[in-house]
């Protein structure tokens, strides 16, 4: 009699674990990095890492391809609308974005912002010794960030330099007359697959019901609790609480959705058309830290901060067998000209970061070329909040992305 009543709860667990997929989501030791350090000392740098070879994290926002007009486009502003990649000018090497670890950046609350808390901030990639109980030899990002000593709760935003863009195809050294060629090629490629410059770097693709989330970090006993924050192209921007880093050593952290249904005879059946809906994807938009008003001191004032990797469990949005009888996409290519209009749209919003970043610069090295600003763009910048934003309202921590 007990066997008749475990055996269907046996198989259906494994049925369950069978169905749910595990993923990273974005491993920071395959990352390029820009800076080696000297003598084994890391030094702090105030200019960007430099675009190494082969880097195919790169974003030119001088080379977009426009699906309106069919063609690359220059999304800069006015004044670096004639740099292009054999123009000669280093500003437009400044251009160029990547998710190189040494280009990462830190951002704090507008409470906890000021001139020194924003020099001290740092981003560099780490090669853990080769005597460590984990990941001996790999790389690691290590973050380095100071708060000041005020009654007040204080955050931190580890960022990369560029929104990632949920569809995007590296047209890197692309020339204009093979760009059609290049996203046709890209068309062919299997649906989870395509327009995936990202993917496994930030980017997940048909996601449906999370289960699980893991970050793999290791501890300094700091009093800081922390936060990864997502973008989902169905469901919007959620949060994702780990607990507290009071801890030594390396773990794993583990966020549960404790709405996930295991049984999957009890979920709710989707009835919305397969096609041209696609594959929901999960964007990685921030690491945050919050330090709460009661660890408010000297002995908290000054935060590092270490992370391996992040990864995800979760069902398929989309059946694997989406596109191996019948391709859809590859008839019609209503997912790819929709992407493609998203991620010129993303990267007209996104653009300004790099020039900002570019004019903040200048201010720190008078040896760059000196480029006008227009009145539109200084008001613009002037628009800006201290913490870009990142401390608007939330979805609850408790709600799932489903």
């Amino acid at each position: 009699m007990l066997r008749k009543i475990l055996l269907p709860l046996v198989l259906l667990q494994l049925a369950s674990a069978l169905y749910a997929k595990d993923e990273i989501w974005i491993d920071f030791g395959v990352l390029p990095s820009g800076y080696a350090p000297e003598d084994g000392t890391y030094i702090r740098q105030y200019d960007p890492a430099p675009i190494q070879e082969g880097d195919e994290t790169v974003v030119d926002y001088s080379n977009v391809y426009d699906p309106f007009t069919r063609a690359p486009q220059n999304l800069l502003p006015s004044r670096f609308a004639n740099q292009t990649a054999d123009s000669g000018n280093p500003a437009y090497d400044e251009m160029k974005l990547s998710l190189a670890l040494d280009r990462w950046q830190v951002k704090l609350s507008s409470s906890s912002t000021n001139l020194s808390t924003k020099k001290s901030s740092e981003v560099v990639a780490y090669n853990v010794k080769d005597s460590s109980s984990r990941f001996a030899g790999e790389q690691i990002m290590a973050v380095h960030f100071s708060l000041p000593n005020l009654l007040v709760n204080s955050k931190a935003w580890v960022s990369p330099e560029f929104a990632i863009p949920a569809y995007s195809v590296d047209l890197s050294g692309v020339a204009k007359e093979d760009v059609n060629a290049k996203l046709q090629e890209d068309v062919r490629r299997p649906a989870s697959e395509r327009m995936g410059q990202f993917l496994n770097k930030g980017v997940l693709r048909n996601v449906g019901p999370i289960r699980s989330i893991t970050v793999t970090v290791y501890g300094r006993r700091f009093p800081m609790n922390l936060f990864v924050e997502a973008d989902h192209t169905d469901v919007g921007r959620r949060s994702y609480p780990f607990g507290s880093l009071e801890f030594s050593g390396w773990q794993d952290l583990v966020w549960t959705n404790s709405n996930y249904i295991v049984d999957v005879r009890k979920r709710k059946y989707n009835t919305s058309p397969e096609y041209p809906r696609g594959m929901p994807s999960m964007i990685l938009r921030s690491l945050r830290l919050d330090r709460p008003i009661r660890a408010a001191n000297e002995s908290s004032s000054e935060v590092v901060f270490y992370i391996k990797q992040i990864s995800v469990t979760y069902d398929n949005a989309t059946p694997e067998t989406f596109d191996t009888e019948i391709d859809d996409e590859h008839i019609w290519q209503l997912n790819t000209v929709d992407s493609q209009r998203h991620s010129y749209n993303q990267a007209l919003n996104s653009r300004m970061n790099a020039v900002d970043r570019y004019m903040e610069l200048q201010e720190r090295h008078p040896a760059f070329p000196a480029q006008e600003t227009t009145g539109e763009e200084a008001a613009a910048d002037s628009e800006q909040p201290a913490d870009s934003g990142q401390n608007e309202a939330e979805a609850p921590a408790d709600q799932p992305a489903n």
